[in-house]
């Protein structure tokens, strides 16, 4: 989530930032006591650190993994991109954005914990969306690895790629044009930031695989997501039927209703979930209930 977007929190709700934690540490005051409260937005889904757990009464963990054990005192909340913050309603504006494109996907070609085990992965993603028929606008981004030989992939693909991220602006101006957004995972099979923007445009996000980790507010597969189910398996090349894939996607794309109904969703979800302000209250109100006897 960033350390800039827990401080914008920090002081939206009252807190005093505790010193000698570099993840995000508070002191919650009130009436009826201190609450120390700990957030850990690393992409692990591991705590990071156990000296803050031991110290916070609530520690609030944005890679929360529900496969997972975790102590009780660790709570789930949003992994949000905190470049939203000063553009919420650039980007509420952009839900009315004319549809340019049916599908679009502009990603990373990496990830895992090496930042390599995730290249199969994310080629075979580009490689079968090519194959889509509609109207798509795809770009590999190649950074790491032997970036020759994936770019020879997809050249033969037919999907454009370059060695330049793509200017935010950009990049969230094709969003809002594009009825179906890939949102895949992030490097370590988190839910990135993409998602966030996603959700503030109103936009219909795809992830490559059923969400992995989970927010304060679970998202849900068919009503703020849809799923490609192309499985993740570090190093390997993923285990699926590129067309079945293709025809989930296409068959998505003649159903509008299905598209609308996860455009006003994820619209709502955004509004009512990841504002500052609903979720700092999502914060407090886990401060109150740490409060009770």
């Amino acid at each position: 989530m960033g350390q800039g977007l827990i401080d914008i929190l920090a002081r939206l709700l009252g807190a005093r930032r505790s010193p000698g934690h570099a993840m995000g540490s508070y002191i919650f005051h009130s009436g009826a006591g201190d609450v120390k409260v700990a957030v850990d937005s690393q992409d692990s889904g591991e705590v990071q650190s156990q000296r803050l757990l031991e110290w916070c009464d609530i520690y609030f963990k944005t890679n929360y993994w529900p496969s997972r054990s975790y102590p009780l005192k660790v709570q789930p909340m949003a992994n949000l991109n905190p470049d939203v913050l000063n553009r919420i309603e650039d980007l509420r504006a952009a839900r009315s954005a004319e549809k340019e494109w049916d599908l679009f996907g502009f990603f990373r070609v990496w990830g895992g914990t090496d930042e390599l085990e995730g290249i199969e992965h994310n080629l075979a993603l580009f490689e079968t969306l090519a194959r889509v028929k509609c109207r798509k606008k795809l770009l590999a981004y190649l950074i790491t690895g032997d970036t020759a030989a994936a770019a020879a992939r997809l050249k033969k693909a037919g999907v454009p790629y370059t060695a330049t991220w793509m200017p935010q602006s950009e990049l969230w101006r094709i969003a809002a044009r594009s009825r179906l957004n890939i949102v895949r995972h992030g490097m370590h099979q988190c839910i990135p930031w993409r998602m966030t923007e996603t959700l503030a445009m109103g936009g219909c996000p795809v992830l490559d695989y059923a969400a992995t980790t989970r927010w304060h507010v679970p998202l849900e597969e068919n009503v703020h997501y849809l799923n490609l189910g192309i499985p993740y398996r570090p190093s390997m090349a993923p285990q699926f039927d590129p067309g079945e894939v293709v025809e989930r996607v296409e068959g998505w794309l003649a159903d509008r209703n299905l598209i609308h109904d996860i455009e006003r969703n994820t619209a709502r979800y955004f509004d009512e979930r990841l504002t500052p302000e609903k979720l700092g209250g999502y914060m407090i109100e886990r401060v109150r209930l740490a409060q009770l006897p």
